[in-house]
């Protein structure tokens, strides 16, 4: 489970990679999980391993 560091430095990677955190289709007015299209899938990989193994935890503090 992410906490509150590690979801804010998710946010704001998504954001300086052009990821959409959360989208709003305008015709139903649902929101919806960004990360749906492969590009941004692929983008995301990059940061993958840091998550997934602590590393953001380490480096915060």
């Amino acid at each position: 489970i992410f906490n509150i560091k590690d979801t804010k430095l998710f946010i704001i990677i998504c954001q300086s990679l052009g990821i959409p955190f959360i989208t709003e289709d305008i015709e139903s007015g649902t929101k919806k999980c960004g990360f749906n299209k492969k590009e941004y899938i692929n983008k995301l990989s990059i940061v993958k391993e840091l998550f997934e193994n602590k590393y953001v935890n380490k480096f915060i503090l």
